[in-house]
């Protein structure tokens, strides 16, 4: 951002409703809830999320894919996909998964364009390429693709024996990815043209890799608990700064036994908004706080009265956002609001509708 955007900013900044917080954290490890309940399956992956298209977004459940405008009304759903999720540049496609089979779909409609395809491997995360490639991975291999779902290329071993591909980011150029080695606790760059590995760097305790326009940066966890936001140089992959967090560590009933140590826990999805100035993160306990992506200043906890709990956020400009909920609920909120802008559910989990 360049000095003189930087300085509007500021006097904006100042002009601006102040960000109030509605929600006193107790300064206990755990969020404790009166009665025992169930809540959604969802990995150590974070298998709901959300993704950007045109004046709409894609909520994804891992078995269903549904499609919103930014006023939330509904345009259209893709039961059975949704295991990994990729946007095209141009925003136009969307790609998904469903087990081993792969298909494109028009992103303003949902018809599918051209045939599913089947590899020989679940994919968990999936990238668009800028040069219209493909590349998928199923934690260990890296599959390249063209955009009719040829495969071209496998690299084999982008990560040393033992590894565990638990992130994919675009790199700096069209033929580059960066990926996060959960096991290894390594960052690498890697040529998709040769399989070679560009550079390498450590990321201790880092669980998940994410990147918006020239950031990248990583969710820390220690133990359960997210304890660190880190940004790197997209580069040499090398940390610039980090952000503590202290948020919840998980759920725990009331009624639990002091010698039963077990507790529900989701997965932090750190998100950065569009011009970098906040960040909105879960917590482990579902409970969604506003930071200050600048100093990680804690800006707004919100009420879990308004979001209860949240599995993950998307940014639809500075101000307003939508998150995906328990019970299969989507909502917007405005960062200075008291209020949802409007809440939908997309699936009744007590009908089984998918799980």
């Amino acid at each position: 951002m360049k000095w003189f955007q930087r300085i509007r900013k500021a006097f904006e900044a100042l002009l601006e409703e102040d960000i109030e917080n509605d929600y006193v954290d107790d300064g206990r490890p755990f969020r404790i809830l009166s009665q025992e309940r169930s809540f959604l399956p969802n990995s150590a992956k974070g298998d709901f999320r959300l993704y950007r298209l045109h004046q709409s977004f894609c909520a994804c459940w891992y078995e269903l894919l549904v499609v919103r405008s930014d006023d939330g009304n509904l345009r259209y759903e893709l039961p059975g996909w949704g295991r990994a999720v990729a946007i095209s540049p141009d925003k136009s496609k969307l790609l998904a998964a469903r087990n081993k089979q792969l298909a494109i779909f028009n992103a303003a409609t949902g018809q599918m364009i051209g045939q599913e395809k089947t590899l020989d491997a679940f994919i968990d995360f999936l990238l668009w390429l800028p040069n219209e490639q493909i590349a998928a991975t199923d934690g260990e291999k890296i599959y390249l693709l063209d955009q009719e779902l040829e495969l071209k290329a496998i690299i084999h071993d982008p990560i040393d024996k033992g590894g565990f591909i638990a992130g994919m980011q675009l790199g700096q150029h069209p033929h580059e990815v960066i990926i996060l080695d959960f096991n290894h606790q390594q960052l690498r760059k890697i040529d998709l043209r040769s399989g070679a590995i560009l550079k390498e760097s450590t990321a201790q305790y880092a669980e998940q890799l994410f990147r918006q326009d020239d950031r990248l940066w990583t969710a820390v966890v220690n133990g359960t608990q997210l304890q660190e936001i880190r940004f790197y140089s997209l580069e040499k992959l090398e940390e610039k700064y980090a952000l503590p967090f202290r948020g919840k560590k998980g759920i725990r009933f009331a009624n639990q036994p002091p010698s039963d140590i077990s507790y529900h826990h989701w997965t932090s999805l750190p998100v950065l908004s569009p011009e970098e100035q906040f960040l909105l993160v879960n917590d482990n306990a579902g409970l969604l706080w506003l930071l200050d992506a600048h100093t990680g200043d804690h800006r707004r906890t919100f009420s879990p009265k308004l979001l209860p709990y949240v599995y993950a956020c998307l940014w639809l400009n500075e101000e307003e956002f939508v998150v995906l909920l328990e019970d299969g609920f989507v909502a917007k909120m405005n960062i200075r609001s008291k209020s949802l802008m409007f809440k939908q559910q997309d699936f009744d989990p007590q009908q089984n509708r998918f799980f």
